[in-house]
């Protein structure tokens, strides 16, 4: 979420427009949502545009499917994210969130921490789309953006000519 934050106000967003709050945090989980968005505009005034809100840990929210949906029907103006570590967002919501809000189940870092202790070696698709349920597809798609981030190198794989070849060529510099 920070670096969707980050994003934003590079592209202009008014820092003032811009909400982060973990309701892990006891205070915050204590007072709830309604206090803290109040005290944020009480010390921080509304620049023009929307509103964006990232609630982390959303979980800890009472009743936050309804808050959600209120928000939705009735401040046209707030973007929301919401988001939680456990799968309790996405199946214990008594309100119904039809055309309200999507829910995202996002497993990249699991998979980018798979790799992580499977370094070094061939990269055994098979297995890895098994361990984490998903399909090869996804797999290579995921590679392909870790790859494009810069944080893992594919080494294509070398045959013994062409290591042979990389030693001689060491060896006469």
């Amino acid at each position: 979420m920070r670096q969707v934050i980050q994003a934003m106000l590079a592209e202009g967003v008014p820092p003032a427009n811009i909400l982060y709050a973990t309701f892990d945090h006891p205070i915050l989980k204590l007072a709830g949502i309604e206090p803290v968005l109040a005290a944020w505009r009480e010390h921080e005034p509304a620049a023009p545009g929307p509103e964006y809100l990232f609630l982390d840990e959303a979980r800890f929210l009472p009743d936050w499917g309804t808050w959600v949906k209120l928000a939705v029907d009735f401040r046209k103006s707030r973007r929301i994210i919401l988001t939680g570590s456990a799968m309790t967002l996405a199946r214990d919501r008594p309100e119904s969130g039809v055309g309200r809000w999507h829910t995202i189940r996002m497993t990249t870092l699991s998979f980018y921490l798979y790799l992580c202790r499977h370094d070094g070696g061939l990269l055994d698709y098979q297995a890895l789309c098994s361990n984490l349920q998903i399909s090869r597809r996804t797999a290579e798609r995921y590679i392909d953006l870790l790859e494009a981030s810069h944080l893992i190198y594919r080494l294509g794989p070398r045959s013994a000519t062409a290591r042979r070849s990389c030693a001689d060529a060491s060896r006469s510099t």
